[in-house]
């Protein structure tokens, strides 16, 4: 944490890989995580953590001027970006972290002009034809958005702008028919499954929208199921349709196991379905069983961290609770001597960092926007 203490975004943000703005990778995320310590901060405390959080905000807003370095990843044409929109890889969640910093810092007006940016942004998204489904760079992500600037409104003692809240359901809307689709034919070759980029993330945000069960959610969930590849009690998913599962994304949260254990338990807590639960039992199981190379949220240690605690939370199995303490003191120790690993949320320190003060400020450890909600 006073790694990423020292740093000063204004230096630091030129030299960043791309892309430099979002949540995900960028300056956002940093922000992100300042907003989470100053939540738990004493007061005085608090309002210094904030300003650090503001800080970054004001830094990763700066890099909108030029999107291609704010939002385009590095070897890849801008287009895979889908014009810098979403929540997690977009600019919509550099307003999701300013309502989070605003209700930290109890300024409504801050709020609403965040609120308002983001509603503006869906508006521009959700035009764009080849704007995708999933949680990361397209509409799931939305929805997760959508619940977080709720429970922003209710920390400020306000109520969520209607536009917010119509911003949830056409989302919601629009995911839920895409399911509806591909619930009435075998699941295509090729369809991504993963949570980050995939169907599986697409489902849990409908769940974490309308925690009520639906046929046609549970038609897919069943289709995943038959996905599965199990054997000695060890689960794998492939992570795309037709693909031999395995590899080094097996133990990931985005596109592996640990993001598997997220779908499962919500799936199993909405529908009771004893099937459900032994999915998500085996994907727990699974990512306590595998070792990634590197330390973060997204691809490593920290993600599996906070799957293997989201299981214990569903079953209180000590023994998870303890898997997912060790996974987090690997990804600390490890991070600690890695000269290279960025500050971003997801791909680097600040994600890690997060972790352990909530472990360390005995806070149930949590994903945020993902699964803070709940």
């Amino acid at each position: 944490m006073r790694r990423i203490a020292r740093c000063d975004p204004a230096r630091i943000i030129p030299k960043m890989e791309k892309p430099r703005a979002p949540i995900t990778a960028g300056a956002a995320g940093i922000a992100l995580f300042f907003a989470e310590v100053a939540r738990d901060a004493r007061a005085s405390r608090r309002s210094r953590t904030a300003e650090r959080a503001c800080m970054w905000l004001r830094a990763s807003e700066k890099t909108h001027k030029d999107p291609r370095t704010a939002y385009g990843f590095r070897g890849l044409p801008f287009s895979r970006s889908f014009g810098g929109l979403g929540v997690f890889h977009g600019r919509a969640g550099v307003y999701t972290v300013a309502a989070r910093v605003a209700s930290v810092r109890g300024d409504v007006k801050g709020f609403r002009a965040a609120a308002s940016r983001f509603i503006a942004t869906w508006d521009a998204a959700s035009k764009r034809k080849n704007f995708p489904n999933e949680i990361f760079s397209g509409v799931a992500g939305f929805i997760h958005a959508a619940c977080d600037f709720e429970a922003q409104a209710v920390a400020l003692g306000i109520e969520a702008d209607d536009g917010v809240r119509r911003v949830g359901r056409e989302a919601h809307a629009r995911v839920y028919e895409s399911l509806a689709r591909v619930a009435r034919r075998p699941l295509p070759k090729g369809l991504r499954l993963g949570y980050g980029h995939g169907l599986i993330g697409e489902v849990d945000a409908i769940l974490a929208w309308n925690p009520r069960p639906t046929a046609t959610v549970a038609a897919v969930l069943d289709q995943l199921l038959a996905q599965a590849v199990v054997e000695d009690e060890l689960a794998a998913w492939p992570a795309h349709v037709g693909d031999e599962p395995g590899g080094w994304i097996w133990p990931t949260w985005c596109n592996g196991m640990a993001g598997h254990v997220y779908l499962w338990c919500r799936a199993y807590e909405v529908f009771l379905d004893k099937r459900y639960f032994t999915a998500a039992r085996l994907s727990a199981q699974t990512t306590a069983y595998l070792l990634p190379a590197h330390p973060s949220v997204c691809c490593g240690l920290a993600g599996q961290a906070l799957a293997l605690h989201r299981y214990f939370r569903l079953t209180g199995d000590p023994a998870y609770r303890r898997h997912a303490l060790a996974r987090a003191r690997r990804a600390c120790a490890q991070a600690i001597t890695l000269r290279k690993i960025g500050l971003s949320y997801f791909q680097g320190l600040a994600g890690i960092a997060h972790l352990a003060h909530m472990l360390h400020t005995e806070r149930t450890p949590r994903l945020p926007l993902i699964d803070s909600g709940e």
